[in-house]
């Protein structure tokens, strides 16, 4: 790809960064809900001693690269 094309693609993504956070924030809160059905699973099989345990998705989330969307 050459430079102008990459470059072209790079704003095209930071610029509707509104549309495509709302769907990863909400993949991120899914993930989040699973891996706290899993350690409740887990903790309730090795031991019941009423302690209660959460998990919160860190919004927003981190977005290590933006070429991911190219």
């Amino acid at each position: 790809m050459n430079p102008d094309m990459a470059a072209h693609f790079v704003r095209q993504t930071v610029e509707s960064h509104d549309t495509w956070m709302a769907e990863v924030a909400e993949k991120a809160r899914e993930h989040g809900e699973t891996i706290l059905e899993q350690h409740r699973r887990v903790r309730a099989a090795a031991n019941k001693r009423g302690v209660t345990y959460r998990v919160e998705a860190q919004l927003p989330p981190d977005i290590l690269g933006i070429y991911i969307f190219l």
